[in-house]
C-alpha cells in the first residue's frame, strides 16, 4: 500500500473515532498555539479573497473539512512548496515536522478551541512616522490591464495542442526614462483563478501588436518577446502577491516599455473577471543599485511520444563573475522533477542550486535566495528536467496520452538565473552572452 495513502486512512479512522489515540497528553488547542501556526503557514492563501478556495481562520472553518485537511497536510500536499533542495530561499512554506504533528493531532481531537490567554491584551504602539526625504522615496507606478477579461468556466486545448491555461495582457507604462524596479505587487480581482503570473518588459511594441491581433482582450500566446523570456522581471505565484528583490538590486525596464503579464489561470467551473493591477516599486534616484539580468539556461523544444519518459538537459558557461540573486524555473505539466547545479572552475563536485522533486507549473514563482551566491567566470551551470508523457503522470493534461512537439523561443523549459555582474563594466558583456546563448539554443 502507498505509505501516504495508509497515513491518510489512519488519520481518517482517527477522525471518525475508529482508532483510539495512544497518547494521554491533552491535544493542542487553537488558543494554545494552533491559531498562530495557521496564521503563519496558511493565512496568506486561506483568507477572504485569497488564492485558496475556502477560508481557514478559526476552528469553525476547520471542523467541516478536517478529514480533508488532515489528508493533504499528512501527505505533505499543503502548504504547497516546490523546493526540495538546493540553496536556501526566502519565503519557505515547508511545514516543520513538529508543527505538522501538532496540527494533525489538533484535527484528530476535533479542533478544540481552548481557553484564550488570560489577562489584558497588550497593544504595542506604532513607532512615530518619519517623513521620507525626496531622495529616499520609492516611487510606485500603478499599472492596470487595458481591458478586463473573463476567465472561461472550463479549460481546453489550443489549435497547436498546447493547453488553454494562459493569457498575456499589456499593462502600458510609457516611461520616458529607464526604470529600476525593486519590487512587483500583483493585485487580482479574481485571485482564486490565478496560478503563476510572469512579467516581462517590452520596449519593442511587439507584445502590443500581438495582443491587438486577438479579438478578445489579451492574447493566448506566451509573453516571450524575441529573446526576452516571460518572467524576465520575475514571477509571482498563485493568487498574485508581492515579489521583492534584495536591497541594492533591481530589474531594469527600458524607456517606452509595456509590461507584459502572462497569466496562468485555473478555470473554476464558472466565469470570473480579471481586471488586475500591477504595482511597480522603483529604486529612489539617489539609491545605488545593480541590475539583475536573466541568464537563461533552456531547452527550446520538447518532443515526446505517447507514454514516453525522458530527461532533457543543457548547460552554459558563465563568461563573467556574477552574483546570483534569484532563480525562476519554467516547465510544463508533463515535467515531474528538475535539478540545477553549478560546477565552479577546478571544483571536484558541483554545487546544488535548485532541486524540485514534484514539479507543478501553477505553483512556480521567482525564488529569491536568502543570500546572493557569487559564481566566478568559467562556472558551468547545468540543468536537467525529467519529463513523463504517460498516464502515470497525474498532471498529464491529456489522457490517454498523445505525442507532443512543443517549443518556445526562450525555452520550452528553462531556469532564469537573475544575476548581477560583479564588475559593472561587464554588464554589456553578460547581455551579449545572453543573446548569443538564445541564438545558439534556437539553432
Amino acid at each position: 500500500m502507498i505509505p501516504g495513502l495508509f497515513h491518510a486512512m489512519v488519520v481518517g479512522m482517527q477522525l471518525s473515532g475508529a482508532v483510539p489515540s495512544a497518547t494521554t497528553e491533552p491535544p493542542p488547542t487553537w488558543h494554545g498555539g494552533i491559531g498562530s501556526l495557521v496564521a503563519a503557514r496558511c493565512g496568506d492563501c486561506h483568507a477572504p479573497d485569497g488564492a485558496a478556495p475556502f477560508v481557514l481562520a478559526s476552528p469553525e472553518d476547520f471542523r467541516p473539512r478536517r478529514s480533508f485537511v488532515a489528508e493533504v497536510v499528512g501527505n505533505r500536499l499543503m502548504p504547497p512548496w516546490l523546493v526540495s533542495g538546493g540553496r536556501p530561499v526566502h519565503g519557505d512554506r515547508t511545514l516543520p515536522e513538529p508543527d505538522r504533528s501538532a496540527l494533525l493531532a489538533w484535527l484528530t481531537a476535533g479542533c478544540p478551541t481552548g481557553e484564550p490567554p488570560a489577562g489584558p491584551s497588550v497593544v504595542e504602539e506604532a513607532p512615530e512616522a518619519r517623513p521620507l526625504d525626496a531622495s529616499e522615496a520609492s516611487p510606485r507606478l500603478h499599472l492596470r490591464m487595458r481591458s478586463p477579461w473573463t476567465v472561461p468556466a472550463e479549460g481546453g486545448v489550443r489549435w497547436y495542442k498546447a493547453e488553454r491555461d494562459k493569457r498575456t495582457f499589456v499593462l502600458p507604462v510609457g516611461n520616458p526614462r529607464p526604470l529600476r524596479v525593486r519590487a512587483l505587487d500583483y493585485r487580482s480581482a479574481a485571485p482564486q483563478t490565478l496560478g503563476a503570473v510572469a512579467f516581462s518588459a517590452d520596449p519593442t511594441g511587439d507584445g502590443r501588436r500581438m495582443v491587438d491581433w486577438d479579438e478578445e482582450p489579451g492574447s493566448y500566446m506566451m509573453a516571450d518577446i524575441r529573446s526576452v523570456p516571460a518572467g524576465a522581471l520575475g514571477i509571482v505565484g498563485p493568487g498574485g502577491g508581492r515579489l521583492e528583490y534584495p536591497e541594492g538590486f533591481y530589474v531594469p525596464v527600458p524607456p517606452g516599455s509595456d509590461i507584459l503579464s502572462e497569466v496562468h489561470y485555473r478555470p473554476q467551473g464558472r466565469e470570473r473577471v480579471l481586471d488586475d493591477t500591477l504595482v511597480l516599486e522603483t529604486l529612489p534616484n539617489a539609491a545605488p543599485g545593480r541590475p539583475l539580468l536573466p541568464v537563461n539556461l533552456m531547452v527550446p523544444r520538447v518532443t515526446l511520444k505517447a507514454g514516453e519518459t525522458r530527461r532533457y538537459a543543457n548547460q552554459l558557461t558563465l563568461p563573467v563573475a556574477v552574483d546570483v540573486v534569484a532563480l525562476t524555473p519554467r516547465a510544463s505539466a508533463r515535467c515531474r522533477a528538475l535539478r540545477l547545479e553549478a560546477r565552479l572552475p577546478e571544483a571536484e563536485s558541483p554545487v546544488s542550486l535548485l532541486e524540485i522533486d514534484d514539479w507543478n507549473p501553477h505553483y512556480r514563482s521567482t525564488l529569491v535566495l536568502e543570500q546572493p551566491l557569487r559564481l566566478p567566470a568559467g562556472t558551468v551551470i547545468r540543468g536537467a528536467w525529467d519529463y513523463d508523457n504517460s498516464d502515470g503522470n497525474p498532471r498529464n493534461p491529456v489522457v490517454p496520452p498523445e505525442s507532443i512537439d512543443l517549443g518556445a523561443r526562450s525555452g520550452a523549459m528553462n531556469v532564469l538565473l537573475l544575476s548581477a555582474p560583479v564588475e559593472r563594466r561587464e554588464v554589456r558583456e553578460l547581455m551579449e552572452f545572453i543573446e548569443v546563448e538564445s541564438r545558439r539554443n534556437r539553432g
